[in-house]
């Protein structure tokens, strides 16, 4: 992964996976014998978080495919970057699709 940050914050990646769903009212939620007539959409399990602190300018980050000790299931994912600096003040979440392979 690389960001830039303008100044020193702790930057929180939201890693999700993508999942099949059905539609219900507003909402896009997992599929059922009910619901088995319902429009499909894409729904995003959320699979965990990391948090980092960075500092201002360009940051590189290795990111092994893992989220703790767990590895992250094949199949797409998105993750989503978002930095709070020191005062609290949130950014603007930036999204970022992958996908995880079988070797």
């Amino acid at each position: 992964m690389r960001y830039s940050l303008s100044e020193a914050a702790k930057v929180t990646v939201a890693i999700a996976r993508k999942a099949a769903g059905r539609r219900k009212g507003a909402k896009c939620v997992a599929p059922t014998s009910k619901l088995r007539r319902a429009k499909r959409c894409t729904r995003y399990r959320n699979e965990g978080r990391l948090t980092r602190a960075s500092g201002p300018g360009p940051v590189s980050i290795a990111f092994s495919g893992r989220v703790g000790k767990r590895a992250l299931a094949v199949g797409r994912h998105r993750m989503t970057l978002s930095a709070t600096d020191p005062a609290g003040n949130a950014s603007k979440g930036s999204t970022l699709s992958f996908r995880i392979v079988r070797r």
